[in-house]
């Protein structure tokens, strides 16, 4: 019923940041409860090929869409630490998905919580 999308950041925002790696927003057709889509496997492995890449960066934005891209190892805290100020300071609670952040590895066709040491400690 509601098919889903995936559209270059820089089109969705209206302009590019020079080196800034490709991200895709991936949401559906009405743009409503759009995050789902990481629930379907075949939704992530479409932006992994079209990323040309075989592990995805996971980025909850709201119920309504989530942010993907090329997973590069050693900045999952940069990500995490965005992604939680992004939703103390420009999200509504009612749009609120998740604090955390992701990992879809195309090959084994799995999603996974990312955690960091921090995280593992502070929850020690």
């Amino acid at each position: 019923l509601l098919p889903f999308v995936s559209k270059p950041l820089e089109e969705v925002v209206g302009f590019a940041s020079p080196g800034m790696p490709r991200v895709l927003v991936l949401s559906n057709k009405h743009g409503v409860n759009g995050a789902s889509g990481i629930l379907y496997s075949e939704v992530l492995e479409g932006a992994a090929v079209e990323l040309e890449c075989k592990e995805l960066l996971v980025l909850p934005s709201s119920l309504h869409e989530v942010l993907v891209l090329p997973y590069e190892r050693g900045k999952e805290s940069d990500f995490i630490d965005m992604v939680r100020h992004v939703n103390r300071t420009q999200l509504s609670v009612e749009d609120f998905l998740s604090d955390n952040i992701y990992t879809f590895d195309l090959e084994t066709r799995e999603i996974q919580m990312v955690s960091t040491e921090e995280d593992c400690a502070a929850s020690a």
